[in-house]
C-alpha cells in the first residue's frame, strides 16, 4: 500500500516527451568537463581569460543543445527562423550569467592576446574547446 502511494506521487513523464529527451539533456551537461565550473543562471565577471573560456565553452554547449531543442519541436524551420531562436537563446544566455553579448565580444577584442595565451597554456581549456565544438 506504502509502495502504491509513493508511485503515485512520483512526478509522471508527460506525453509530449520524447524517450531520450531528459537523456539528452544530462548527456549534454555531462559531456561538460569538471573543471567548467559556470554553468547557465550562475553571475560571472568577466574579468579573466579563465572566465571567458569558460564562457564560450558553456555557450557552445548550450547551442547545440537549443538547435536539437528546436528541431525537435519542429523539423521544418526556416534558416531564419533558427538563426532568431539561437538569437533569443544567446541573449537569454549571457543575461543569466549577468552579462551582455556586446561586453563579452568587447573583452575579447581587448584581451585577445591574454586568452590566446591562456589556451595554449592550458591545454585541458583547448581541448574542452574544440570537443564543444565538435558536438
Amino acid at each position: 500500500m506504502i509502495l502504491a502511494m509513493v508511485l503515485g506521487c512520483a512526478p509522471k513523464k508527460s506525453s509530449s516527451e520524447e524517450p531520450g529527451e531528459n537523456t539528452q539533456k544530462q548527456e549534454t551537461t555531462q559531456q561538460i568537463p569538471d573543471f567548467i565550473k559556470i554553468r547557465p543562471g550562475d553571475k560571472v565577471v568577466l574579468n579573466s581569460p579563465q572566465v571567458f573560456w569558460e564562457v564560450t565553452i558553456l555557450l557552445n554547449y548550450e547551442q547545440k543543445k537549443w538547435l536539437a531543442e528546436q528541431t525537435n519541436i519542429n523539423e521544418e524551420v526556416s534558416d531564419e527562423e533558427a538563426y532568431l531562436y539561437l538569437q533569443n537563446k544567446r541573449e537569454e544566455f549571457f543575461q543569466s550569467l549577468g552579462l551582455s553579448e556586446d561586453l563579452y565580444n568587447q573583452y575579447s577584442f581587448d584581451h585577445y592576446q591574454k586568452i590566446q595565451d591562456f589556451l595554449e597554456k592550458n591545454p585541458q581549456y583547448k581541448e574542452a574547446y574544440e570537443n564543444s565544438q565538435n558536438l
